[in-house]
């Protein structure tokens, strides 16, 4: 199995996708591409993804002309960062001749990247507002990688991966996403391990003097990504199943309304 692709293209002039390596790698330790039979239209750079909760191998594969290269290619993209020119007013139309090749693709994450974008109307150019509406329409996220100084925005290093800002907003969204090959890094068994805390949390109401959003929240919210692994492994019915363990561990660790989700846990009667 290839490991699997994130989409790096430009529908600005000014911005060459090999600059988005600068996020990812020291400018003097950036590695040789790996060699490929379409090495003229999108070259591929091996990256390792490494956070507290998993490690995945991943392609950045810069897309230097529009091409679909192939289905087995098409088949493992799972993430899109297009940037396009926020300072011409043709920016938006320009990124819009990517998008049957993201189409085609279907990559969970899609990300539309700039300079920044203005608050306020504009002469010439694109306005947040305006830049915002599109990603709506289309399914994509707007990063700017130079944000206006005073967003309320900033970086908080105690969400999972960070509420980052800029380039960083990136790196969060791609460690954010569940990579088909990625492993997890808990405990030996993480998946199980996952299933049992959930399980004790469903099966017992929270404590009168356990605190609202406590630690029971956070340590459920920390291991979202094992929970998230392990339902991708179940069968349709289980993983709806699975997912109504979830919410209900959830709206008990907040100290929600104990009648809400009566029954919600219950085994079905035979």
């Amino acid at each position: 199995m290839s490991a699997p692709n994130a989409v790096f293209m430009s529908a600005s002039p000014n911005h060459s996708p090999k600059h988005f390596l600068r996020y990812f790698f020291e400018e003097d330790k950036i590695p040789e591409p790996i060699k490929t039979d379409v090495h003229d239209c999108m070259e591929k750079f091996p990256y390792l993804l490494s956070n507290k909760y998993y490690e995945a191998t991943i392609n950045l594969c810069l897309a230097h002309e529009k091409n679909l290269v192939g289905a087995d290619f098409a088949e493992s993209v799972e993430a899109v960062i297009l940037h396009f020119d926020s300072t011409s007013t043709h920016g938006l139309k320009n990124a819009e001749d990517w998008l049957p090749f993201v189409q085609a693709w279907e990559p969970s994450v899609c990300i539309l990247s700039c300079g920044s974008c203005s608050s306020e109307n504009v002469v010439s150019g694109i306005t947040r507002l305006r830049a915002q509406e599109w990603c709506i329409e289309h399914g994509f996220e707007l990063v700017e990688l130079e944000p206006n100084a005073g967003s309320d925005d900033d970086d908080d290093e105690n969400v999972p991966f960070g509420n980052a800002r800029g380039p960083g907003r990136i790196l969060a969204a791609l460690n954010a996403h569940t990579w088909s090959n990625l492993v997890l890094k808990e405990e030996p068994d993480a998946r199980t391990s996952a299933s049992n805390r959930l399980k004790e949390s469903v099966s017992s109401p929270p404590k009168e003097d356990e605190e609202e959003g406590g630690e029971s929240f956070e340590d459920l919210f920390q291991n979202f990504a094992a929970m998230k692994a392990k339902c991708d492994s179940l069968s349709s019915d289980e993983r709806k199943k699975y997912a109504e363990e979830i919410a209900v561990a959830f709206w008990r660790a907040m100290s929600g309304d104990e009648e809400e989700v009566t029954g919600l846990d219950s085994e079905p009667e035979t």
